[in-house]
């Protein structure tokens, strides 16, 4: 299994993106038929936008004149809406900055990471300069901080120095640091505190090195691989026995390896023997009381992270109550209470997902949690208190939580939550209009119906995402043809990938398989038997050829967003909108292993590039062009994206404490979402008519 993931570690969300699959298509629906009826303004307005950079509302041509007054006032609203977002980030900077600089022993990680956020969205040039040189400063305070805290063995201090640094660097300008660092602190949380109950057996160490050797893009060396785990191991030891001890074993593993002679892709039999030798030594090395390594530390885990530190930033193993967690987050479905949670320093802040048991309940969002069935959270690891808020379908787990009022004010609750099958809703339209007697959603697809604009959400690519797909592009042209008679049909499209951080391969194809009818859809470079990987159209199943479509996409949007996007936009005449990508583009092989997962980077894929053919965009290959550019700009701070895809896909069942109202639907004219706003603008403009006057349904 082959997978694109954004994440690093289990507790951040990762995308699935299999190398095949069988097709599920879904229903059949209509081949797009273009009417080319575009006066020459709209055409030069939607040409104007591919690479401009521009914001929507200074595109040239973007204004009619009067012609569609609809639009006009839609484009004096996004202006407005624009520079009031602008005027708040400038003045949210001020502050922050002024409060920053007053504070004393350093800046904190949360400011510098909203600052970070704020600069990424957009600054004047002399508050961005301003923000930089702070940022810059907070980096290299905290870089001391993670420096001195390794020095004198202090983990946590570590952990947080790190985390610290991560936050600051995620301004868009230093797009290695902002993962590196995180990959650190995530593998330095993994070291903490490893209890004998979860202590790996030997054998992990030979068929990790195994694969490692036998898939890794990079083609690592097994004797590489094995000295970076004996170094790990020997610089995790309390004193110097135990370093006199590391040394030992090598000393056996060398004596049984010496005569063997490299061969690039293998492992010889006589290596994985003499590895399972070390397993057992490092077992027996971290036994209670004599540990080597001090209490409750792992010696093999410690060999094997070693191991992993030397290839990327994304190879991971995830073994015991890691894998139960890669596991369920690897399924489309799992039994929960379906919230995400988050560890601040006031506690775990609750985010329940749309329609979960958590949010029937009456869980809402920002909710602080203080206790799991009585067990105070500050008292146990966070991963200690997601297992107890798992368990068994129908069961109960009382999840105490504080919730603060509009005025300031708190109050304690304890809300029972009956655990049950938490369902991801992978697309969404741009509205919910209701919901059906099981608590299912029940989406208006069409956001502009005068010109036939149809909007689809993508959240995550699934098995089943392309069917789910072609069932809304159905549904999106019934509302059309029931207002407008059985001639009406799509003529511009919507797809929103904001936050979508990546999903199965097969699903994304199949996709660009709807728009393209020749050429490549997917192609990697880098895998182990020297040849491309390159997936073709179908020419099959091409149904929306030429139809105008825009994509909004952001920060969040990685792997298999990044192909969508990136290959609707160089080879379907597609629009991005939005912010600048992740820049996640390595292709991950997942394998099952006899206790638990080895996620190995195998290749890095392309997208179509105007200047070069095609091109890589991950950050770490290609540091300089990584990620998709979008045609036009539209940035959002986290927060406000937060808000406008809570308003798009944050969807209500209507069941138990989790209320649907009809009085709180938005409209074009309402909704605050700036990019929804200027993707609706952009299409309405491109699919404005010549001679011919644009019919308005009723």
């Amino acid at each position: 299994m082959a997978v694109f993931m954004t994440g690093i570690r289990s507790s951040l969300s990762i995308g699935l993106l299999l190398i095949a699959g069988c097709a599920s298509r879904g229903p059949e629906i209509p081949t797009y038929r273009s009417s080319d009826s575009a006066s020459v303004e709209s055409r030069v307005a939607w040409t104007g936008a591919r690479a401009s950079d521009r914001h929507v509302d200074d595109l040239d041509g973007i204004d009619t004149a009067g012609d569609d007054p609809v639009l006009d006032a839609w484009v004096t609203r996004a202006r407005a809406l624009r520079m009031e977002a602008e005027e708040r980030r400038m003045q949210d900077a001020g502050v922050l900055m002024e409060r920053i600089r007053s504070t004393e022993g350093g800046p904190r990680a949360g400011d510098l990471g909203t600052l970070a956020d704020l600069r990424r969205s957009g600054l004047s040039p002399s508050l961005d300069s301003e923000a930089g040189l702070i940022l810059e400063d907070g980096i290299q305070t905290w870089t001391d901080a993670a420096l001195d805290a390794i020095e004198h063995d202090d983990a946590e201090a570590a952990v947080t120095a790190l985390s610290a640094i991560s936050m600051a660097a995620a301004d868009g300008r230093h797009p290695r640091l902002e993962l590196e660092s995180r990959n650190q602190a995530g593998r330095l949380m993994d070291r903490i505190g490893i209890t004998r109950d979860r202590t790996l057996p030997p054998r992990v160490l030979a068929y990790t090195l195994d694969r490692l050797v036998s898939v890794h893009v990079d083609r690592p060396e097994w004797r590489t691989l094995v000295d970076a785990g004996f170094t790990a191991a020997e610089n995790a030891c309390s004193n110097d026995g135990g370093r006199r001890t590391i040394m030992d074993i090598r000393a056996s593993f060398d004596e049984r390896t010496a005569s063997l002679v490299e061969k690039p892709g293998e492992v010889p039999s006589r290596i994985r023997s003499a590895l399972r030798m070390v397993g057992r030594r490092l077992e027996e090395a971290s036994e209670a009381p004599q540990s080597i390594f001090g209490k409750g530390v792992d010696g093999v885990r410690i060999f094997l992270e070693g191991m992993i530190d030397t290839t990327d930033i994304r190879t991971r193993a995830y073994y015991g109550k890691d894998a139960e967690s890669l596991e369920r987050m690897l399924n489309d479905t799992y039994i929960g209470v379906g919230t995400e949670l988050q560890s601040v320093p006031e506690g775990i802040i609750l985010s329940p997902i749309a329609g979960s048991p958590s949010r029937r309940a009456g869980i809402r969002e920002g909710d602080l949690l203080t206790e799991v069935d009585g067990v105070a959270v500050d008292d146990i690891p966070i991963g200690e208190t997601i297992e107890r808020i798992l368990g068994r379908s129908g069961t109960v787990v009382e999840l105490t939580i504080r919730r603060e009022a509009p005025d300031g004010s708190a109050s304690t609750l304890v809300i029972p939550v009956v655990r049950g099958e938490v369902e991801r809703e992978t697309l969404n339209g741009w509205r919910q209009v209701g919901h059906d007697r099981m608590g299912r959603p029940l989406w208006d697809w069409i956001i502009d119906p005068e010109s036939g604009i149809a909007y689809i959400g993508i959240r995550e690519f699934v098995e089943d995402t392309d069917r789910r797909f072609r069932a809304a592009i159905a549904e999106a042209n019934r509302e059309l043809q029931s207002v407008g008679g059985p001639d009406r049909q799509i003529e511009g499209l919507i797809i929103d990938l904001r936050d979508n951080g990546g999903g199965r391969r097969d699903s994304t194809e199949r996709l660009l398989d709807l728009f393209l009818s020749d050429g490549d859809l997917f192609a990697t470079e880098g895998n182990q038997s020297d040849s491309d990987d390159r997936t073709p159209a179908s020419g099959r199943n091409t149904r929306l050829e030429g139809m105008p479509v825009v994509v909004i996409v952001d920060e969040g949007s990685a792997s298999a967003s990044e192909i969508l996007a990136g290959t609707l936009q160089g080879r379907a005449g597609a629009i991005v909108l939005g912010e600048r990508t992740f820049g996640k583009g390595s292709v991950q092989q997942v394998a099952r292993v006899p206790d638990g997962y080895l996620v190995v980077t195998e290749s890095w894929f392309k997208v179509p590039d105007g200047e070069t053919g095609t091109r890589t965009i991950d950050r770490f290959k290609n540091p300089h062009r990584w990620g998709i550019t979008p045609d036009v700009s539209s940035p959002a701070t986290e927060e406000e994206t937060i808000d406008f895809l809570e308003e798009r896909g944050g969807w209500r069942s209507g069941l138990g404490q989790d209320g649907f109202n009809f009085e709180d639907l938005p409209t074009v004219e309402t909704t605050k979402d700036r990019p929804l706003l200027d993707a609706v603008i952009l299409l309405r403009r491109r699919l404005a008519p010549g001679d011919h006057p644009v019919v308005r349904d009723q």
